[in-house]
């Protein structure tokens, strides 16, 4: 009963890990205590067994290694399998997202983009171009809209875009001229200064920041912070 009740729990972690990094915490506990709870009940019934143990049916060398493979070796692998194609890691590599992110973060983001709509201030990854590595920019313009940066705010159809009190309004490093989108694509831009950014077909969205992994500044407050 405690390895079903196990392996229901190690199924609802996995699913949880690309939705939620709250969630995924929470999941992780009760998989936890089940396994301490069937070591110290293994422990207790190997100090109480009478002398020999009587082995069952299912007590054989073939029936540990089938174990060994599954739990050592299979499981392990579909897990990894299935999160590499949900989540993600990318690396924070400049200044270009500060001060949302610090050079060096390492982001956790969910890969299933096609399961959200893309929203203005979404901090996405994409690849700049084939066997490059992947950049965070946050999107600014959105399909069919008129996106135009004066004086280093951003203007969506004339109208300046302020994001939210932390960031103040959204500026940009240099001025850019009125950008008519196309129904597939979106304007993604750094947070600060010139780095690369444009208008970007939403194929080559590779997946959206939720979480911090690993901070660049090394403080550990931001361990699993949401990225806004």
């Amino acid at each position: 009963m405690l390895v079903a009740i196990l392996s229901v729990m190690s199924v609802f972690f996995t699913q949880a890990v690309p939705r939620s990094y709250d969630a995924a915490r929470i999941a992780s506990l009760p998989p936890a205590v089940l396994l301490l709870a069937m070591i110290i009940d293994s422990a207790r019934l190997a100090r109480t067994a009478p002398v020999p143990f009587p082995l069952t049916a299912w007590q054989s060398w073939p029936t540990y290694g089938a174990l060994i493979a599954i739990t050592g070796f299979a499981a392990p692998w579909a897990l990894g399998e299935q999160l590499a194609s949900e989540a993600g890691v990318v690396r924070c590599a400049d200044e270009s997202m500060v001060p949302a992110l610090q050079p060096g973060d390492v982001v956790i983001i969910a890969r299933n983009w096609e399961q959200h709509l893309p929203k203005r201030g979404d901090v996405v990854a994409l690849a700049p171009a084939a066997g490059q590595p992947e950049i965070l920019r946050r999107i600014v313009g959105l399909p069919g809209e008129e996106i135009s940066v004066k004086r280093g705010i951003v203007h969506v159809s004339a109208q300046p875009w302020f994001a939210d009190k932390p960031r103040g309004s959204m500026r940009q490093g240099a001025d850019r001229s009125e950008t008519m989108l196309t129904a597939g694509q979106v304007l993604v831009l750094p947070d600060a200064g010139d780095a690369e950014g444009g208008s970007t077909p939403l194929a080559d969205l590779t997946g959206r920041a939720r979480w911090i992994l690993f901070p660049g500044d090394f403080d550990l407050l931001r361990v699993g912070a949401d990225v806004q």
